[in-house]
């Protein structure tokens, strides 16, 4: 679903918005305020599900899974705050209604931080059937 989940090819398919972003060695790297997102189509009635690693070490930090219909009124989010920051797995989920056509997952940070770690899937969008 989501093109270069791994970062493997920095942040080939992803787009930055606010503070600097980057990758540094396996993750993906936020300065505070800044953003990465990435759109993807999406099938109605599929329930689709983000997971990723995040270490941030303190303040606020966030990921969105997002579904809009063609002109990208909101259908169904899921939103995962993390205020006194995280140092884990994180996973959102949201179900497409009839009329969806785009999803977006969205990683945002206050501080600066790092998306991932180790030799995991950074993030992952997994389609699960219900």
């Amino acid at each position: 679903m989501l093109s270069n989940g791994s970062f493997a090819n920095g942040l080939s398919g992803w787009s930055s918005c606010g503070a600097q972003s980057g990758v540094a060695g396996d993750a993906a790297s936020l300065g505070a305020g800044g953003c990465i997102y990435q759109e993807f189509a999406v099938i109605p009635q599929i329930t689709y599900t983000a997971s990723c690693e995040a270490n941030v070490p303190s303040g606020y930090s966030s990921m969105t899974l997002a579904i809009s219909d063609s002109g990208f009124d909101q259908l169904a989010e899921e939103l995962i705050e993390e205020p006194n920051g995280v140092n884990g797995g994180i996973t959102a989920t949201a179900t497409a209604p009839d009329t969806s056509a785009i999803g977006v997952i969205t990683l945002f940070a206050d501080e600066n931080i790092r998306w991932g770690s180790g030799q995991m899937e950074l993030v992952q969008i997994l389609c699960k059937t219900e």
